[in-house]
């Protein structure tokens, strides 16, 4: 009984965290400073979002031109970032 509980908690607090404005999204990489460790991504709906090194996922590397797919974290007060990155 507990592990069923557990199944629909964790699907729950998943299917909230796309209520508060995060989605999916495809672009392409218009800048990323490896130094400075943040760039911006050119979304399939016309938009810049900002990215920083903390919202890439492991064994993805972002070069101009690259194509990407990403969730839009639009939460934050400075402006949507992208999130969970990842190279197609």
């Amino acid at each position: 009984m507990f592990i069923y509980f557990a199944k629909y908690l964790l699907y729950t607090l998943n299917q909230g965290k796309h209520k508060n404005g995060v989605k999916k999204m495809e672009g392409t990489v218009k800048f990323y400073n490896f130094k400075k460790r943040f760039g911006f991504i050119a979304g399939s709906d016309g938009k810049d979002y900002f990215v920083h090194q903390t919202g890439i996922e492991p064994r993805t590397i972002l070069k101009e031109a690259t194509k990407v797919t990403f969730e839009v974290d639009a939460s934050d007060d400075k402006g949507p970032k992208a999130i969970k990155v990842k190279a197609e």
